[in-house]
């Protein structure tokens, strides 16, 4: 048995340096079922694993599972992994109801990247980012209303259990029957993000040795309300030209505002540039795809030989005025190629380090037995928009690829890498500062 579990390993690898999220395989048939093997390391101690993904849907009811197996060197399940009610929960991938577009819909499970509005409030935050030393099992609800004033709201939670990060968000058109076009087609926004207990991911973020010895902080919470205005300035079959404007603000601390958005619609290519101007004491995107890791954070002082924690809010207390100059490109030719270029580029005193690029190709191949190939990459917080060399602080690519071997088999590969300077010295180590990922898999569809 141990030969036979072994030599699987060895025809399907997939390293794991470090934390993994589950690759994404939605069935769009009633049921389809994905398996890959590998190791993976916790805790310092490297582990064979085995993870088998079902999926089910039946009308808009569509459910995964994501059932996590990990053995030590002598083929043992780790059991801390199922001891409690809880971490059964925990193997819920998603449970879907609906779509956006839908009177009522409903999501349970992960949100590897979630934007509000323009994303002053929260940009591509994702609620999987510390996994799996960190589970969230999130909640999202919303609705639209079929009432002149096209209303739609929507609930979230990053944990249900938890209920720390929350957020709602609300639009309408206030007067849709209005005889001037650029008035009727008016979108108001409301939305409202808070955290109560930016200490949540300590244990997750802090190394055992500080964490056991250091003095549990006392909850510290934040909020950031938000109002936003889109008006259409003028539409037709082939295109649509608008703009938008957004104003947010921390509680106890400053603001900021995007003043003013312009956006350019063709269908086959969209285009966006914004200027945004941030006051004292603010943050963009307060809720990023790093807050997860950086909403609790902790420091060692050299000269007092001392240990303190220190959240985000605190961070962002310091921080001085500054200008911001975003701007997408995001092309879609007929569902089979889709490529899109985002930046962000903040000018100030506090943030010369705050330039982000984003890079996303998607390709709907079907060529032979291709069927798609995707690839991302990223640069965060950086001095200079450009790309670098790939171990850079802040840089993250990924891409994945899906191969039909017959009617009802596929088989799935990825790969992931991401770098970060944890100690702050300027050079990114390879294993203890990176994330290194590959899979590779097979996926059964009915």
């Amino acid at each position: 048995m141990k030969k036979l579990v072994l030599l699987i390993l060895l025809i399907l690898p997939l390293w794991i340096y470090a934390q993994d999220m589950p690759f994404t395989v939605r069935a769009k048939t009633r049921f389809a079922s994905s398996g890959m093997v590998g190791y993976e390391t916790v805790d310092s101690l490297r582990y064979y694993r085995a993870r088998w993904i079902p999926e089910f849907k039946i009308k808009k009811v569509q459910m995964g599972l994501d059932l996590d197996f990990l053995f030590d060197k002598k083929f043992r399940l780790k059991v801390e992994d199922w001891d409690h009610l809880i971490d059964y929960l925990y193997k819920i991938y998603y449970l879907k109801y609906g779509n956006r577009r839908d009177m009522f819909y409903g999501h349970i499970g992960g949100f590897p990247n979630t934007t509000i509005g323009t994303g002053l409030i929260m940009g591509k935050y994702s609620n999987m980012a510390l996994y799996p030393q960190m589970r969230n099992l999130g909640l999202m609800i919303g609705g639209n209303p079929p009432i002149p004033t096209n209303p739609s709201f929507e609930l979230f939670s990053s944990n249900i259990f938890k209920n720390e990060i929350l957020s709602f968000s609300a639009r309408c058109k206030p007067l849709p029957d209005s005889t001037l076009k650029v008035i009727d087609g008016m979108v108001w926004g409301l939305n409202i993000v808070t955290d109560r207990n930016q200490y949540s991911n300590l244990k997750a973020v802090v190394p055992d040795s500080v964490y056991s010895i250091m003095a549990k902080p006392r909850k510290q919470g934040v909020t950031l309300i938000g109002v936003a205005l889109d008006m259409p300035l003028y539409k037709s079959e082939k295109y649509i030209f608008g703009t938008y404007s957004e104003f947010a603000h921390i509680f106890g601390l400053g603001s900021g505002a995007v003043i003013p958005g312009v956006y350019a619609d063709f269908h086959f290519v969209k285009l966006n540039l914004e200027y945004r101007r941030y006051g004292r004491r603010f943050d963009p995107a307060f809720f990023d795809e790093d807050y997860e890791e950086e909403r609790g954070q902790w420091e060692y002082n050299e000269e007092t030989d001392t240990y303190r924690y220190f959240t985000k809010r605190d961070f962002v207390k310091t921080l001085s005025p500054a200008d911001g100059i975003n701007g997408s490109v995001q092309g879609n030719y007929k569902d089979k190629i889709k490529a899109s270029v985002t930046w962000q580029n903040i000018i100030g005193e506090d943030f010369r380090n705050r330039k982000s690029l984003w890079l996303r190709f998607w390709a709907d191949t079907q060529y032979r037995r291709w069927e798609n190939f995707s690839i991302s990459y990223s640069r965060t917080n950086q001095r200079r928009l450009s790309i670098a060399r790939l171990s850079e602080h802040g840089t993250k690519l990924s891409a994945s690829s899906t191969f039909r071997i017959d009617d009802h088999w596929y088989a799935i590969a990825k790969l992931g890498l991401s770098f970060k300077d944890r100690n702050g010295d300027g050079v990114v180590k390879w294993g203890r500062e990176s994330r290194i990922s590959g899979s590779l898999g097979l996926k059964y569809v009915r």
